[in-house]
């Protein structure tokens, strides 16, 4: 049977499936041999091309919790499903005596969606209210992806550095920065009709946000069309005109007059 299944070419090493647990309550003895297996599932990632990824589970604090290997020089470093950068270290030394965690050899590439994000929406399980619903997109997780969630584009697109989680329903291609690319697939998914008040065939939205268009009054119209939403003699029509100055006539009239 061995032979019957080592005939068949595969591309999955045999550290993938491997598993390690590790708890608070663990003796020295135990925690340094799991330890030392969790350091060779991390030599077999650093491989070129990459053995697995590494991931963990368990409860904490009773809390599932998630985190997922990103790097491992020069400094081993896991992503929490909270979205925290955590070493080795401080991942175990946080352990307290009823908590566990497994680490798990995955896959190469799998680790991100085994580990901390299970609908691959860039949103960590743990600050994801629907874990197992994509929510790409839908800053205020209400199934929609509408005017609202612009706001909360716009506010996290202007910021520097890294995205908070609050702000990771918009970062498309999970890379920790939003661009222009990750505006493109907001707008594509937007549920309803994209303005273009200057006519020049690109989102208002968009013109916006790549700095094309101030809106200084951040409402979501570029500054230059403003002007665009207060009607013009010729939109009320002459005719309107002239009623609305009888009408405002005849007021003035009747206030002006006593009564005997």
């Amino acid at each position: 049977m061995i032979a019957w299944l080592n005939a068949f070419p595969t591309n999955v090493m045999s550290v993938v499936g491997w598993q390690v647990m590790r708890t608070g309550a663990d003796d020295a003895q135990t925690a340094a041999k799991a330890e030392a297996d969790i350091n060779v599932m991390i030599s077999q990632y650093q491989k070129v091309p990459s053995h697995c990824d590494v991931v963990a589970h368990g409860i904490q604090g009773g809390v599932p919790v998630g985190y997922f290997l990103v790097a491992a020089e020069p400094g081993v470093l896991f992503e929490s499903a909270s979205g925290e950068m955590m070493t080795l270290d401080m991942i175990l030394a946080s352990l307290a005596v009823e908590d566990t965690l497994t680490f798990m050899a995955v896959p190469p590439g799998s680790g991100h969606r085994i580990g901390i994000d299970q609908d691959s929406d860039c949103v960590g399980d743990s600050v994801d209210p629907l874990p197992a619903t994509s929510n790409t997109g839908d800053g205020n997780f209400d199934g929609v992806v509408g005017f609202d969630d612009y706001f909360i584009l716009a506010t996290c697109f202007a910021l520097d550095g890294p995205l908070p989680p609050e702000c990771r329903a918009f970062d498309a291609d999970c890379g920790g920065l939003l661009d222009l690319d990750d505006v493109d697939v907001f707008l594509a998914l937007y549920e309803g009709d994209l303005a273009d008040c200057n006519a020049n065939g690109i989102a208002d939205f968009r013109d916006i946000l790549a700095g094309d268009e101030p809106d200084a009054d951040g409402n979501g119209v570029p500054d230059s069309c403003m002007g665009a939403l207060i009607p013009t003699v010729s939109e009320w029509g002459l005719g309107a005109m002239i009623l609305l100055l009888i009408t405002a006539g005849t007021l003035a009239f009747g206030r002006g007059r006593r009564v005997a």
